[in-house]
């Protein structure tokens, strides 16, 4: 309802108004709910209509049942979404839709709060989210979780048996496995880098309450002063991926990161200070992370195979929470959420909020599926979403054309190259001859299409060579050259491109895209363009009889290259949920970034990793937030956020 606004007030004013619906309809059945010795369940259904358009929103509202003496209420999240157009062409009544989740347990003696169950469709785990603690005892808490679960299945064995997590220090609530009708009621660390040595760290705080888990190739022993806590979370991804073989994977069962991307990121925002840092003998320098004497605790949710589950990443919150850490960097996302659909099982803005209220500042990527407008992640308002930017260091890689003209592009593979000419072409000339046919195939229905009405058109998808999509490359007429490739708008990445061209017999690879994709190193040598150095080497290649090229090792450059300049692949706002929240919150560096990795392949012997992403651009970010936590130890996650945002340069 609008407010009413009466300035000046001296004397006694009565405001009058007139309320009109707004054209929203609830309808409750059953009315009446007899419950008596023998009936003790009873469903009924809230059926949401409306009249005329509403606008994308969460509708909180709650619904009570009383008899005089006691009452239940039940909290339900209605979240609005316009069915697509041939949803609607499929139906007589053009309606608005809600959907609604609740979970209602009526209980005659007992006045119950009822929240939201976030249900994954795919899943046997359910997450139970039931909001603010009703206890500040976390035994409490558990066993309130363990008496709602009995009086569900009907004996407190199925309910130990069924519960997996109890959230019960920041939060309250639980996964548990369910059935359907049931229902109806993100990485770790590498601790040996020398980025987490504890040289001159101060001592643990004292009111730190983390522990060190062990597990498979970890023990408290890897623990220090710089990594004061390590927790790993796995039980929602065992139940939601039961027949998963981990042998497949190269993952650990503990804190320990199988992937890299957690020690780059923990590296990132915290680690300490490394002289001669460098990947493959580039960019050699003294690393440090964002706050190189904040302590870091490790919260290992994700996963190699499985990803992250909602009922792990909410068990390393609650226990973030509990364990009192200060800064919370998280470099996850979820899927980008459809127009006009809001996500209810949102499990980071869930459990972020928590921690929010505690003090703690949550930092989140923005994700990578940039440049089109209304791809952010991470869009609630408590969060600092983080867009990544590029930097100014560049690793120029001079090409050597036929006719002695010098082009430049980047590399990040040193030591590749021959520094011999060979042969180069187009991608398009190596293309297998079947697709030739299918051009000639496809441009003939095209034409008819164009002269002929028809009330659907239909779209033909022709794959083409010039991004080099894997089998496109025909052999006999690859072998042995270097060839240049164009991404298309999908942002066919440079590794594929790679793997394809190797394939096909291709010695190098020329890749022309966006100048502000980050680097990849490939199995064969490749370079990066943009498109008008790309253009050039195709003209080159057309003109010439006999076209041939030479590719050199990539050299370090600083301060030669325009930035920052905000990363094509980084996710832009604003949220098709919440636009009128503005996001992303800040920009940092995301492109190409050097941090520690874990060193179990050649590529990374040295114990470093050059990696692009807005995951490379958060931790940036979180490592200030906790640089300002120090110096302002009283201030709010909202005041250290207006901070960054309102006075951060480049």
């Amino acid at each position: 309802m609008p407010s009413i606004t009466i300035p000046n007030l001296r004397n006694p004013i009565t405001p009058t108004r007139s309320v009109t619906n707004v054209g929203i309809n609830v309808v409750v059945r059953l009315e009446t709910l007899v419950f008596n010795s023998t009936v003790k369940t009873i469903s009924f259904s809230v059926a949401v209509s409306t009249t005329y358009r509403v606008n994308t929103a969460y509708f909180f509202r709650s619904l009570t049942w009383t008899d005089g003496v006691h009452a239940v209420t039940i909290f339900m999240s209605l979240i609005h979404t316009l069915m697509d157009s041939d949803t609607r062409r499929n139906r007589m009544c053009r309606q608005n839709n809600y959907s609604l989740v609740v979970l209602a347990l009526c209980l005659l003696q007992h006045y119950l709060h009822v929240s939201v169950t976030f249900v994954n469709a795919t899943s046997e785990v359910h997450i139970v989210y039931l909001g603010e603690k009703k206890y500040d005892d976390p035994a409490l808490t558990k066993k309130f979780h363990h008496k709602m679960l009995t009086t569900l299945l009907g004996s407190k064995q199925d309910a130990y048996r069924s519960i997996i997590y109890s959230y019960k220090y920041g939060f309250s609530g639980f996964a548990a496995r369910l059935t359907e009708s049931q229902a109806e009621e993100i990485a770790g660390v590498w601790p040996e880098s020398e980025s987490f040595n504890d040289d001159a760290m101060g001592p643990i705080p004292s009111h730190w309450k983390g522990i060190c888990q062990q597990g498979e190739y970890f023990n408290s022993t890897n623990c220090n002063k710089k990594i004061i806590g390590a927790r790993w979370f796995r039980k929602g991804a065992m139940n939601q991926f039961q027949n998963l073989n981990k042998t497949d994977n190269v993952d650990f069962l503990s804190p320990r990161d199988g992937i890299g991307h957690g020690t780059h990121t923990a590296s990132t925002a915290a680690g300490y200070f490394v002289k001669n840092a460098n990947y493959r003998g580039l960019a050699s320098g003294l690393a440090r992370g964002g706050a190189p004497l904040a302590h870091l605790a490790i919260y290992k949710a994700c996963w190699a195979f499985e990803g992250c589950t909602d009922a792990d990443l909410l068990k390393a919150f609650d226990k973030a929470i509990h364990d009192g850490v200060d800064i919370i960097s998280l470099s996850v996302g979820n899927e980008i959420p459809l127009f006009s659909y809001v996500d209810q099982r949102d499990s980071i803005a869930i459990g972020s909020f928590h921690a929010m209220t505690k003090g703690i500042t949550v930092v989140c990527s923005a994700g990578n599926d940039g440049p089109i407008s209304q791809t952010i992640v991470n869009t609630a308002p408590w969060l600092i979403t983080v867009a990544a930017t590029t930097i100014d260091r560049a690793f120029p890689t001079a090409i050597t054309l036929g006719n002695n003209q010098t082009l430049w592009g980047q590399s990040i593979d040193a030591g590749k190259y021959n520094r011999e000419f060979a042969s180069i072409t187009y991608s398009e000339r190596t293309q297998q001859m079947i697709q030739r046919e299918t051009y000639s195939f496809v441009s003939i229905i095209i034409l008819v299409y164009l002269f002929v009405y028809v009330p659907c058109v239909t779209i033909f998808h022709v794959t083409s060579s010039k991004d080099c999509q894997p089998g496109s490359l025909n052999a006999t007429l690859a072998s042995g050259k270097i060839v240049l490739c164009f991404s298309k708008s999908d942002q066919q990445d440079i590794e594929s491109a790679a793997t394809t061209v190797k394939d096909a017999g291709g010695v190098g690879l020329i890749f022309a895209q966006f100048r502000d994709d980050g680097l990849s190193s490939c199995d064969i040598p490749c370079i990066s363009v943009d498109y008008e150095v790309g253009t050039q080497i195709l003209s080159y290649i057309r003109r010439a009889r006999h076209s041939i090229a030479k590719l050199s090792d990539p050299k370090t450059t600083i301060g030669k290259w325009v930035s920052p300049r905000v990363a094509s692949f980084s996710a832009r706002g604003p949220s098709s949920m919440t636009p009128e929240v503005l996001k992303p919150d800040i920009a940092a560096p995301g492109v190409d970034i050097i941090a520690a990795f874990r060193p179990l392949d050649t590529e990374h012997r040295s114990g470093y990793a050059l990696l692009s992403g807005t995951s490379m651009a958060c931790p940036h970010v979180a490592g200030i937030a906790a640089l300002i936590k120090s110096a302002h130890p009283n201030w709010s996650p909202a005041a250290i956020k207006s901070a960054l945002v309102t006075t951060g340069k480049s």
